[in-house]
């Protein structure tokens, strides 16, 4: 791939990143597909049972409380131009320090 174009190799990462992906899915969800898939009390139920076992999801009779949502963002006191208070802009170092061009300066 010496002198493959820039497209070809962003699309050959991103495919070798979708199989990998792709893999390591059904390395770690694999078992539990097949396991489950045999399983009298259903798929769905199975699956459940298994995260929930492995802390992934709540235990059925457990209930996790979520704080309420509010569609008003959080209220700021509003500041009126003359309780601002007026910062002097000082020059704290080298990189900070304004300069003034030479009067010769080529523009």
């Amino acid at each position: 791939m010496a002198g493959a174009s820039p497209t070809a190799s962003i699309s050959t990462t991103i495919g070798v990143a979708f199989a990998t992906l792709l893999v390591m899915g059904g390395i770690l969800a694999g078992p539990s597909i097949l396991d489950c898939s045999a399983d009298a009390r259903g798929f769905g139920t199975c699956l459940r049972d298994r995260m929930a076992s492995s802390g992934l999801l709540a235990p059925d009779g457990e209930r996790i409380d979520r704080p309420a949502v509010s569609a008003e963002g959080p209220v700021t006191p509003e500041i009126s131009v003359s309780d601002a208070v007026a910062v002097p802009i000082e020059a704290t170092g080298w990189i900070d320090a304004r300069a003034a061009e030479p009067a010769g300066a080529p523009a």
